[in-house]
C-alpha cells in the first residue's frame, strides 16, 4: 500500500512539473508576442519588459533573445545582454547567435581576450560569414595577436557585399600597415654586403683562423 501510494505521489510530483514547463513555455511565447507588437510600435523598453518576462518563465526559449538583442543595443543595456547570453550559451552551446553577440558585446567593452574566444566559438560553426571574421580579426589586432594578420587576409577574400566596402579597406589598410612595420629582409642584406668587406679588412680570415686556434 506504502509502494502505491509512493509511485502515485511520484507521478503526480512528474505530472505537475511536466504541465508547468508547458505552461511556462506557452507563457513565454505569449510574453514574446506582445513583446514583438511593442517593440513594432517603437517602444523598445516596454517591449524588454515582456522579452525578460519571457525569458524568466522559459529560459531555454531562445527566440527571445535574439528579439531582445537589437532593443537590448537599442536602450543601452549592454551589460544586461551581456549577462543574459553568457547564461544562455551555459544552457544552449549551440545557439550560435549568441556566440557572435557575445563576440560583438566583448569587443566593444575592450574586453578582447573574451571577445576572441566567442568569435572563435561562433566560427567553429560559421567559419564563411565575414561579419563575425572581421570582428575575430579586429580583437586580434587589438590584442597585437599574430593570428591577425591571416584573419585580416581571410575577412577580405570573403568580403564582396558593396555595403560592406569600407570594412575591406579597412583591413586591407591594416594589412598594408602590418606588411610595412615587417623587417625588410632586402634592405637588410643590402646594408650587411658593403659591411661584411669594411669587416674583413680590420679583421682578416686569417686572424679569424687564428681565433678559432685558441678556441674562440
Amino acid at each position: 500500500m506504502r509502494r502505491l501510494w509512493m509511485t502515485t505521489l511520484i507521478m503526480a510530483t512528474l505530472f505537475a512539473n511536466a504541465s508547468r514547463a508547458t505552461a511556462d513555455r506557452a507563457n513565454a511565447r505569449e510574453f514574446a508576442r506582445i513583446g514583438t507588437v511593442l517593440a513594432e510600435s517603437g517602444a523598445p523598453k516596454e517591449a524588454l519588459r515582456f522579452f525578460q518576462q519571457a525569458i524568466e518563465s522559459d529560459p531555454d526559449f531562445a527566440e527571445v533573445y535574439e528579439l531582445a538583442l537589437p532593443l537590448w543595443f537599442e536602450t543601452k543595456q549592454e551589460a544586461r545582454a551581456t549577462a543574459e547570453l553568457e547564461r544562455l550559451t551555459l544552457r544552449c552551446p549551440h545557439c550560435t547567435f549568441a556566440w557572435y553577440a557575445l563576440g560583438a558585446l566583448y569587443r566593444r567593452a575592450e574586453r578582447y581576450d573574451l571577445a576572441i574566444l566567442a568569435y572563435e566559438a561562433f566560427l567553429a560553426r560559421r567559419p564563411k560569414d565575414p561579419d563575425a571574421v572581421f570582428g575575430y580579426a579586429m580583437a586580434l589586432v587589438a590584442t597585437k595577436d599574430d593570428r591577425a594578420g591571416v584573419a585580416l587576409e581571410r575577412y577580405v577574400a570573403l568580403e564582396s557585399r558593396p555595403e560592406r566596402m569600407a570594412y575591406r579597406e579597412q583591413a586591407l589598410r591594416l594589412i598594408r600597415a602590418r606588411e610595412a612595420a615587417k623587417p625588410n629582409v632586402d634592405r637588410l642584406l643590402r646594408y650587411l654586403v658593403p659591411l661584411r668587406a669594411w669587416v674583413l679588412v680590420f679583421w682578416p680570415a686569417s686572424d679569424a683562423g687564428d681565433d678559432e686556434a685558441h678556441g674562440l
